[in-house]
């Protein structure tokens, strides 16, 4: 999975507007886990950051130095984009769309890598199937199946379906099949993640996974409103500890991400299908992911989330 945030601050009052970004592209997935994480700040030609702040990003966050002229937008806003495309393997080439030319800094961060599974899909197994994207709307699509021993969790409280699908190193892919996407939604938590990890039973399943491919772009301006960081956006913000003598405000934040799940593995975002099946005098449960459903990567020995994603139609 790959993800992706800018955040942009502008000047206010008097001082002429300039502003500053910060970005965050988070949560790609690498082949055989080759994997890489990093920050990245592009400061100005003419702007003076404050060197504890500058000393803070490189010590706490090893972020990498660049000038670059804001003041030509076009030509930096691709010397970002060239940046994060190397650094995410493609997966994101467009994480600034376009700069406004009083921009004085931007950061950014990035995590990148790719799984492949610990027990492969067959692709011989896969077949063309119904996913029913809402109560009166099928699409068609590329169903993966796998009939193995695995991991999962009931949640009654949160009426939820949950498989551990591990990857072929110390992450793992959670699939959360919901009776109530609404109600998982509103509760879902690390708690829980931990209780399911705690919790799981292995036994022999007959599971189906739609293929999918999923790329989001979100500008978060009202999601932190929302959350109460307001002053940030206007005049009250207080962002003395970049740079003196600035009346520096966020303009703008974004966030992109992408997840690509098929037979070998992820790169990186009502329980329907569980009954039970009669095939060779063995009683064999079905797990079958064709409605709305939540991913997650998670790291093993610590349960950090990476990913979180709702799938709502795998052809999107």
């Amino acid at each position: 999975t790959v993800a992706s945030s800018g955040l942009f601050l502008f000047g206010c009052g008097t001082i002429p507007e300039r502003n500053i970004s910060c970005a965050a592209a988070i949560n790609t997935f690498v082949y055989r886990c080759r994997s890489s994480a990093g920050s990245a700040v592009f400061v100005d030609k003419l702007f003076k950051p404050k060197p504890e702040f500058l000393d803070v990003l490189k010590q706490s966050y090893s972020a990498e130095g660049f000038s670059v002229d804001f003041l030509n937008s076009t030509e930096a806003a691709n010397t970002i984009n060239q940046y994060v495309s190397d650094k995410t393997n493609g997966k994101i080439n467009k994480l600034v769309e376009s700069l406004d030319p009083n921009t004085v800094m931007y950061l950014l961060s990035y995590i990148y890598y790719k799984g492949n599974w610990k027990t492969p899909f067959d692709p011989r197994d896969t077949r063309e199937d119904d996913f029913n994207v809402e109560e009166n709307k099928k699409v068609r699509v590329q169903m993966m199946r796998m009939e193995e021993d695995v991991s999962t969790y009931i949640d009654q409280e949160i009426h939820t379906s949950v498989l551990h699908l591990p990857f072929n190193n110390s992450y793992s892919m959670l699939l959360l099949l919901p009776d109530n996407m609404t109600l998982l939604e509103n509760n879902i938590c690390p708690a829980h993640v931990n209780k399911w990890l705690k919790w799981m039973k292995t036994r022999k399943y007959n599971i189906f996974v739609p293929k999918f491919s999923i790329k989001t772009s979100y500008k978060l301006n009202d999601v932190l409103t929302g959350m109460g960081m307001t002053d940030m956006f206007g005049d009250r913000a207080n962002l003395s500890g970049i740079a003196e003598g600035q009346n520096l405000a966020v303009s703008e934040v974004v966030h992109k991400a992408t997840l690509d799940v098929d037979e070998t593995g992820a790169t990186a975002a009502a329980v329907t299908g569980i009954g039970i099946t009669l095939l060779s005098l063995r009683i064999i449960p079905e797990l079958k992911f064709n409605r709305p459903f939540m991913a997650i990567i998670i790291e093993r020995n610590t349960n950090e989330m990476l990913f979180i994603g709702k799938i709502v139609n795998p052809n999107i």
